[in-house]
């Protein structure tokens, strides 16, 4: 039995309607007869909602269920290269960044100065292309940005530091001259 099939008979077990179960999960009611009709399969989250609001066990919703394993798989990948694609980004603002300070602090003459500026503007282009191809748009709040900073493991915490005060420095200098 597939878990269209398994979701479907436990929301008519319990007599609630496809429109009560989407508002429980907070989706639309075709998205939910697109998973009872194995049109498309839910993601993690909504198995784990399902699972509790019809009181079945997540071994028995995915027990012998290998498509939504294999979405599973596949969704952790993305979620690994989007992480990759996220460390990238912020790399690319904290160089956009620096380059900003250094511009600032030593008053380049306009050739070199404009050289700056054009590396900066690749920089944050590319980070806001990253961003927006990986469905992301945290890119908007910096303190967003500066919160996946400071809660990666994998920058050492003087790094971490180091990042975010040019951050803050480069955006008090751009802010000051708007």
């Amino acid at each position: 039995m597939s878990i269209g099939e398994k979701i479907k008979i436990a929301r008519i077990n319990l007599k609630l309607s496809q429109e009560e179960v989407s508002e429980k999960l907070n989706i639309t009611r075709q998205t939910l007869s697109n998973w009872e009709n194995d049109r498309f399969l839910p993601d993690i989250l909504n198995v784990i909602k399902m699972s509790k609001l019809y009181d079945i066990s997540l071994d028995e919703l995915l027990k012998d269920e290998n498509k939504i394993i294999e979405k599973l798989e596949k969704d952790t990948q993305k979620l690994k290269n989007y992480k990759t694609y996220y460390e990238v980004a912020i790399m690319l603002i904290f160089i956009a960044s620096v380059l900003s300070l250094i511009n600032k602090i030593f008053n380049f003459n306009k050739i070199i100065g404009t050289g700056f500026n054009i590396i900066f503007g690749i920089c944050m282009c590319c980070a806001i292309v990253i961003f927006i191809k990986n469905g992301n748009y945290d890119w908007l709040f910096p303190e967003d940005i500066l919160y996946h900073i400071t809660t990666n493991d994998k920058i050492p915490k003087i790094w971490k530091f180091i990042m975010v005060i040019v951050i803050f420095i480069a955006m008090a200098l751009a802010f000051r001259n708007l």
